[in-house]
């Protein structure tokens, strides 16, 4: 079951963008929809990841990076607002 729920979203992904590999401009709407559809999906990927792994010393090592990365991702954005968009 694991590899045909990794089959499918590879494909759902793939058929994103094969749909605008057409060289011409995409529209600021699709393109929109594209990321929403993509940052979904990828969201499934990591999840099926998650839930398949044995809660042992690697998967804590994974949660904490995972916690790190947002903590910074948070920082960037703070620092940006606060700092840049009061000058």
């Amino acid at each position: 079951m694991y590899e045909t729920d990794i089959s499918r979203i590879v494909t759902h992904l793939s058929e994103y963008f094969m749909f605008y590999k057409t060289g011409s401009p995409v529209p600021l709407h699709d393109a929109l929809a594209l990321i929403d559809q993509s940052v979904m999906t990828l969201s499934a990927f990591r999840g099926i990841g998650v839930e398949k792994m044995i809660r042992g010393p690697e998967w804590h090592c994974l949660d904490m990076g995972c916690r790190l990365e947002r903590a910074a991702r948070l920082a960037t954005l703070l620092h940006h607002t606060l700092v840049h968009g009061t000058s």
